[in-house]
């Protein structure tokens, strides 16, 4: 019957976690093969590499599902935005890749939803109740147990992590702020092209000689995270939300494992803590989200758009 909610059997459940469970660990394998490459290869050349690959994804699936229409936006400015900010996730989390173990990086990274949290009062005008600033605090202590101020400094790498979360938490932001209106492989397009353009400008600067393993490695980076984005995205699409978004969390447990048996990593004992204090913090904020918009969609009013992983399928890494 028309306008009747889509109705998700078993089976389409299992293989939207699937792809979610999938997409998710391409990102960390992208992050690992950038992790190979750093710190010979400059980030501006990587990052151009990547987006390169990605944004000729990306356009081939839109004109494979669609037609090359889907591109077009009549809302260039808050797309060069979000690009400029999603740009800025690659560098920082690619400087920070080439000093941290994957999973301390994951760590620090996952406290996004927290950054939305405390800044979507101020930026988006939501209401924020006691028990949710409460976890947020919470959260947020996770990562002190992680960094242990009043050790060691903090190293150049720990605050590129630190600024690679503000960042995602900022484009999260902007992509719910500006809806799904256009197709998702129109907020990917236009990231990777952002990126792109920002990378091309320093790569005569930066640029070094790559041996053809490492530019093999660098294209299949972006393969990866070109696959990871439709892979996640598909998920979304066909899965709901409140069941997909928790699985992003299968990413510290990739970086864990890839850092293990890839790189020899294995968390300290303080990293393990601060991790599991912070995803518990997200996923709580994850399910009171959810049901908030549940409630609010029973009760007849307009959704907010307030789902804390909006966006996170067409993020350019």
């Amino acid at each position: 019957m028309a306008g009747s909610p889509p109705r998700h059997g078993g089976g389409h459940l299992l293989l939207g976690i699937a792809l979610a469970v999938a997409g998710f660990g391409l990102f960390a394998a992208s992050d690992a093969l950038v992790k190979s490459l750093r710190p010979a290869i400059p980030v501006a050349q990587i990052v151009a590499i990547i987006a390169a690959v990605a944004l000729a994804v990306s356009v081939t699936v839109a004109a494979l599902t669609g037609g090359l229409g889907q591109l077009r936006t009549d809302r260039r400015a808050l797309h060069l935005l979000r690009g400029t900010i999603t740009s800025s996730i690659a560098y920082t989390a690619f400087f920070a890749l080439g000093r941290l173990p994957l999973a301390e990086f994951y760590a620090i990274v996952f406290s996004a939803p927290l950054i939305v949290a405390l800044l979507s009062p101020l930026l988006l005008g939501e209401a924020v109740g006691l028990r949710r600033w409460l976890v947020t605090l919470v959260g947020f202590s996770g990562i002190l147990i992680i960094v242990r101020p009043g050790g060691a400094p903090l190293g150049a790498g720990t605050l590129a992590a630190f600024g690679t979360a503000l960042s995602f938490g900022l484009a999260m932001m902007i992509t719910r702020r500006m809806g799904p209106r256009e197709p998702a492989v129109c907020y990917a397009a236009h990231a990777h092209a952002v990126a792109l353009m920002i990378s091309l400008v320093q790569l005569p600067v930066v640029f070094v000689p790559m041996p053809p393993a490492a530019l093999a490695i660098n294209v299949t980076a972006g393969l990866a995270a070109a696959c990871a984005v439709l892979c996640v995205t598909w998920s979304f699409r066909t899965t709901p939300s409140s069941i997909v978004a928790p699985f992003q969390y299968t990413q510290m447990v990739w970086g864990v494992l890839i850092g293990l048996f890839a790189f020899g990593e294995w968390p300290a004992q303080h990293v393990w803590l601060g991790a599991v204090v912070i995803v518990a913090s997200g996923l709580y904020l994850l399910i009171h989200d959810t049901r908030q918009r549940r409630a609010t969609s029973v009760h007849g009013r307009s959704g907010s758009g307030r789902g804390l992983l909006c966006g996170r399928s067409g993020e350019p890494r």
